[in-house]
């Protein structure tokens, strides 16, 4: 209730103020400083006002100036918020405003990157939720202002430069205060005018990391890299073959490796838990073993149903001749069920022991009696083989004759 009301008590002294709302302003919140003093997040406060005053179009709703006319700390109404998104929707609605600016200049522990982060989050009002967010890197503290400034107009503020990029190689990337940015194939690129920290990189070639300042309208930028002499492409899979890796080749013969037979083939044993004999017959002995459990438990119950009658009386008790036979019924009927189950158990024990206790059934090779199961070298296959060989070896007996012959 304090709140609407408060809420109330400031739309009544926007109204009261000529001009404050003729337009949907934008409310810019102080940045909250972390991890560094409060000064360098209120000058880079003063630099994004700055930045926005004056623009056509854009009403910027001064903190300093709320506070001065209507006693409203924005700092204490974002804190008492936690930041909260639909919390700080609703005092810039409160406020009549279209967006809402809120941000923080952040010191980071030193991971390779720049130290300081500069934070800004545009919130729109009439959506309830977050616009646009922007997050740059900055080198040293005396350079966040000046990237505050960049990044209010980047944020609220259509483009105003216009820049050639030519960059060498083609493939070289570019990132202004850490954020990458992505520029057209052809025509020139749209962006906003202030100071930057540029950055150029490409792999294999040495990073360009510069000051960088942007004009209004026109200009150009044109950054050549120049090549790594200690940079070593990675090795790729396809490059990573070795010589192991490739096919053998004799010169001057169109014969691989792959075409010729040399060693010995042996077929590898299969597991004895592949071989389907032994698991049918676990199968079968499981199968008998419960087959007569149920026989002996069927028997038995009716038999308990039987001994179970009231005796003595002509309406409810069997007769002794019938329960007699009826006893012998079940009496045959539970000893069949008991030697099925005791058949079953010992096939069910046979097929378990077979199956765990038996060997590798042998590979086909071995099971033929072919020598390379055996480690042998395979015998030639065909006549015409041996007689080539037997034509060689006379070749070389008559050459080793005439060698020796005086």
């Amino acid at each position: 209730m304090d709140r609407w009301i408060r809420g109330a008590a400031i739309a009544l002294a926007l109204l009261a103020v000529p001009g404050a709302v003729a337009a949907a302003p934008v409310v810019v919140f102080p940045l909250q400083a972390r991890e560094m003093p409060a000064a360098s997040a209120h000058a880079a406060t003063r630099a994004v006002l700055e930045a926005l005053h004056g623009v056509a179009g854009l009403q910027v709703l001064d903190p300093s100036a709320v506070q001065a006319r209507l006693g409203i700390n924005l700092t204490e109404q974002a804190l008492e918020c936690r930041y909260d998104v639909f919390c700080i929707v609703e005092i810039g609605e409160i406020l009549e405003a279209a967006k809402v600016l809120v941000g923080h200049v952040l010191r980071q522990p030193g991971d390779g990157q720049p130290p300081y982060e500069l934070k800004l989050v545009v919130l729109d009002v009439d959506r309830a939720a977050m616009a646009e967010v922007l997050r740059w890197r900055v080198n040293d503290l005396a350079a966040v202002s000046t990237a505050a400034r960049v990044a209010g107009r980047r944020l609220l503020v259509p483009p105003d430069a216009q820049v050639a990029v030519a960059l060498d190689p083609p493939t070289a990337s570019l990132s202004l205060y850490g954020e990458p940015q992505s520029l057209p194939r052809r025509g020139r690129w749209s962006t906003w005018s202030g100071a930057y920290q540029l950055r150029v990189e490409a792999e294999g070639y040495l990073t360009v990391e510069r000051p960088w300042t942007v004009s209004p309208g026109h200009s150009a930028l044109e950054v050549t890299l120049e090549p790594d002499p200690l940079y070593v492409r990675a090795r790729t899979p396809a490059s990573a073959s070795g010589p192991f890796e490739r096919s053998s080749r004799r010169p001057g013969r169109g014969v691989t490796a792959q075409d010729v037979d040399v060693g010995t083939r042996r077929s590898e044993p299969r597991s004895r838990f592949s071989r389907p004999w032994p698991w049918a017959t676990v199968g079968v002995g499981l199968a008998a073993t419960v087959t007569g459990a149920v026989l002996m438990a069927t028997a038995q119950a009716d038999y308990n149903a039987l001994a179970n009658e009231v005796r003595f009386s002509a309406t409810d008790t069997t007769a002794a001749f019938a329960a007699a036979r009826d006893r012998e019924d079940l009496n045959a009927r539970h000893q069949l069920g008991t030697g099925i189950a005791a058949a079953g158990a010992v096939v069910l024990t046979g097929g378990l022991l077979w199956l765990l206790i038996g060997g590798d059934e042998p590979s086909s090779s071995a099971a033929s009696g072919r020598p390379e199961a055996q480690g042998q070298r395979p015998a030639p296959a065909t006549v015409s083989q041996r007689a080539a060989a037997r034509a060689i070896v006379a070749s070389f007996a008559r050459r080793r004759a005439r060698a020796v012959t005086p």
